[in-house]
């Protein structure tokens, strides 16, 4: 847990510079060890799939995450597709002890659309031998501090009103669950 949040926090810094603000200011909107906030780390589980499920069924449906920046591992089954600006679904490659990473709804808030959230789905391989094996992957996922207020800080900031990060991601948890 300690070497993702290191993780997170060096790309927060680059993030921070991208948008021409302080590098700090990301990481003093992320304090993992003060309370509350949503980061967490996630063991996904999607179990094999039925020989009679036609190839690209949608496994997990096509969404964005809530938060800042999402860590993704995924294992070789593969299966996991993001949305390219055309529009368009397109697979993603497992890449051994890669790390893929998401960008979240705030983070899109927070740069003003410059970071589009990453939206994404993952679907039951086409491959017979893989669609035996069981997909895991781990994801973790980074939010601000609850308290934290999110606004525009660059790009096109009359497109995203301000937010509090905590009542945002309470509201599509309630809408979603």
């Amino acid at each position: 847990m300690q070497q993702l949040y290191s993780t997170s926090m060096e790309i927060l810094e680059i993030l921070a510079e991208e948008l021409n603000i302080n590098k700090e200011w990301f990481l003093q909107q992320h304090v993992i060890d003060e309370r509350p906030n949503y980061t967490t780390l996630r063991l996904l589980h999607y179990p094999s799939v039925p020989e009679d499920m036609p190839t690209g069924t949608e496994r997990c449906g096509d969404h964005t995450d809530y938060g800042t920046i999402t860590l993704l591992f995924q294992d070789e089954v593969g299966g996991l597709e993001v949305m390219n600006r055309a529009g368009e679904f397109v697979f993603v490659e497992p890449i051994k002890h890669a790390i893929l990473l998401n960008t979240g709804d705030l983070l899109e808030r927070w740069s003003g659309g410059i970071n589009k959230a990453t939206r994404h789905r993952v679907r039951a391989p086409a491959d017979p031998k893989l669609r035996k094996q069981i997909r895991q992957s781990i994801a973790y996922f980074v939010h601000p501090l609850h308290r934290t207020i999110v606004e525009p800080l660059a790009g096109e900031k009359d497109l995203y009103s301000s937010v509090n990060a905590g009542d945002f991601v309470a509201d599509i948890f309630a809408r979603t669950y």
